[in-house]
């Protein structure tokens, strides 16, 4: 938190510099610049009126001094006209001042002018407060500019120093984003090892007390036929506890960390094999291979197609090539299934169907193996339940 407030803290102070480089350039662009050409426009007018004067001195007839007097009454309205549109621009400090003072010397310069009297001593006169009034717009004007200069380089260093603040930001918050998914990876594994010991916990438990049962189950009944009916119904329920039991312990082992490198396991085989199982005709290309250990690869096989065939009447199985993977689909005819992959383990009464067990296992045998496990439904076509393996 300390962190992110000293980051704004600066942000504020960076922007803050950047609005003072607006106000100087603002400053300089709006008013002393335009300002010493106004002055400058306004000392040529003059110069224009000195020329103006001496032709009329020296015209040799009237005609010409006439014609020079009236050059010099457009030249004098034009340096009104000039200093009109100085008068417009913002005031610096001791400005008005100096312009009050131009005033009055062209005052004086028009009554000397009227008299037909000599003008140079007036002329020179207005000149300098019109320098003088140039100079301060001027020391102005440099002033802006070593300021702007002097937040151009502080700017340089600020933008400097906020991205190396922010790269430092960037680069802890990564560690500690690092940290926080390291540490969430270990607790899932840890609870996955918590979940293997506990499937094989559940089974022990399960099966050290049926061993006893087991034992009066299979006594002989003797020729009572309804005594015989209901122990071979408790077998056939002991079976399926059995059967539940070893689908746990298949569960706990999918989990263990394979060889490494992964062997090379042929497909057809093990695929016809769990097929034939299945009471299902598959045909496989024999060249293809999978990176996947062979005893895995049957128990993904068998319970792959144990899990989705009896749910529907038809179950096309086909392994594509797609570059460094083999897909291994399952397209049941109609509507069969919901997400076979639900996340969820399946409740009795839940409203949602759940993955089953033998899928579950199947999918941490796929992702042990680095391999991936997918369903999805298109509009118009068949839901598929796929598996992709490495390819060797």
């Amino acid at each position: 938190m300390t962190v992110v407030v000293v980051v704004f803290i600066a942000a504020t102070a960076y922007t803050q510099l950047l609005l003072g480089s607006d106000v100087d350039a603002l400053d300089l662009a709006g008013n002393a610049a335009p300002s010493v050409a106004f002055v400058g426009e306004a000392r040529a007018e003059l110069r224009l009126l000195a020329r103006d004067a001496a032709r009329a001195e020296a015209a040799a007839t009237p005609a010409l001094a006439d014609a020079a007097r009236q050059a010099f009454a457009e030249h004098r309205r034009a340096v009104d006209a000039t200093l009109a549109e100085y008068a417009k621009t913002p005031d610096y400090p001791g400005e008005r001042a100096l312009y009050a003072i131009v005033r009055k010397d062209l005052a004086i310069l028009d009554a000397r002018m009227a008299a037909h009297g000599d003008i140079d001593k007036e002329l020179d006169a207005v000149d300098a407060s019109l320098r003088a009034l140039s100079e301060v717009n001027r020391t102005h004007l440099i002033g802006a500019e070593q300021r702007i200069a002097r937040a151009g380089r502080r700017r340089n260093v600020y933008a400097f120093l906020l991205d190396g603040v922010g790269i430092l930001v960037a680069v802890l918050a990564t560690i500690l984003s690092a940290r926080i998914v390291n540490r969430y990876v270990a607790t899932l594994r840890r609870r996955a090892r918590e979940l293997e010991h506990l499937a094989i916990q559940v089974g022990h438990d399960i099966a050290n007390p049926l061993a006893p049962i087991q034992v009066v189950m299979y006594a002989d009944p003797g020729g009572d036929p309804a005594q015989q009916k209901a122990l071979e119904r408790g077998r056939r329920s002991l079976q399926r506890i059995e059967g539940t039991i070893a689908k746990l312990s298949q569960f706990a082992r999918a989990g263990s960390a394979p060889p490494r490198p992964l062997p090379r396991t042929p497909l057809l085989p093990v695929l016809h094999a769990a097929g034939q199982a299945a009471g299902l005709e598959l045909s496989v290309d024999p060249s293809w291979q999978v990176r996947c250990p062979e005893d895995a690869l049957r128990e993904i096989c068998t319970d792959l197609l144990a899990a989705t065939s009896p749910t529907v009447d038809d179950v096309t199985v086909r392994a594509t090539s797609r570059a460094v993977r083999v897909r291994i689909c399952c397209a049941p005819d109609g509507d069969g299934l919901a997400d076979p992959f639900d996340p969820r383990l399946h409740t009795p009464g839940a409203d949602h169907p759940g993955i089953d067990l033998r899928l579950a296992t199947v999918r941490r045998y796929v992702e042990a193996c680095g391999g991936r496990v997918g369903w999805h439904r298109r509009r118009g076509q068949r839901e598929e339940l796929w598996i992709e393996l490495l390819r060797a």
